[in-house]
């Protein structure tokens, strides 16, 4: 566990990989296009994990540990007294795996109940948002960083116009122009963002367990899966190749952004 190269290649994309099974598994889905950009994502947040405990660990080496593991590794990388909780960096690799393996099962399990249950605001979902929370927020920190902005305005237009924002599946929610039969929303960290239309929770709620293992990766990553979303559909016989494969997938396919996938086979 002390070997850079067992963590970078090894030991943390698999952490990254098996959330990313238990997460499709959680919704009932599948894509082994994400499970290669997990792999990917594994490999760079596993380089910042082992960097980023190091003792010699400048400020660039810890930015990139944030962004790869949240506020854990904002806690670990600036807190003495936090580090002291741990008897040695390889007790805080294993800390994390399981953290980050107990979340996705935890958050799974609790965002199936909540969609179950019915609609957004009813009792039960609220209640479920507040066993949720505590574990979204401790991901992708720069990212919700920014959504909880777009979510500020989001609750100034819902006060001021017909817009909705409120508190489900342990993020915070906004739909600008809600209603109508189409919709398009974005998942930033531990917020969701419906620009047109209401909200596609189970699609949504999908990616808000994404940040839970690829942190901060998940939106370089995800234009980085514009590209293959492009290059998949032109491969695929009876595809058209479209600007919305970039940016989503192919409902019963796997041809789209691989971010995509396994969240647009939910509908």
């Amino acid at each position: 566990m002390d070997n850079q190269l067992v963590i970078m290649f090894l030991f943390w994309p698999a952490v990254v990989v098996s959330c990313g099974l238990l997460n499709m598994l959680g919704s009932w889905t599948f894509s082994w296009s994400e499970l290669i950009f997990d792999y990917f994502i594994g490999v760079l947040a596993g380089y910042f994990l082992f960097m980023g405990v190091q003792p010699d660990a400048n400020a660039a080496y810890g930015f990139f540990f944030v962004f790869s593991h949240g506020f854990l590794g904002l806690l670990y990388f600036v807190s003495e007294g936090f580090r002291g909780n741990f008897s040695s960096p390889e007790t805080f690799f294993l800390a994390m795996a399981g953290i980050r393996l107990g979340g996705t099962i935890y958050c799974a399990l609790l965002d199936r109940a909540s969609a179950a249950i019915g609609a957004k605001l009813a009792p039960g979902p609220f209640f479920f948002s507040f066993l949720l929370a505590p574990v979204k927020l401790l991901f992708s920190s720069i990212t919700s960083s920014v959504g909880f902005l777009i979510f500020i305005v989001g609750a100034i237009r819902a006060g001021v116009s017909k817009g909705n924002a409120g508190f489900a599946g342990g993020v915070f929610f906004t739909e600008f122009s809600p209603g109508g039969t189409d919709y398009y929303a974005t998942t930033v960290g531990f917020t969701v963002h419906t620009w047109k239309g209401d909200c596609p929770f189970k699609h949504e709620l999908y990616h808000t367990r994404q940040y839970i293992y690829m942190c901060d990766w998940l939106m370089p990553f995800w234009v980085v899966g514009m590209l293959w979303g492009v290059i998949s559909a032109a491969i695929a016989k009876g595809t058209s190749v479209s600007y919305s494969l970039a940016i989503g997938a192919d409902g019963k396919k796997e041809v789209g952004n691989p971010l995509e996938v396994a969240a647009y086979h939910l509908g």
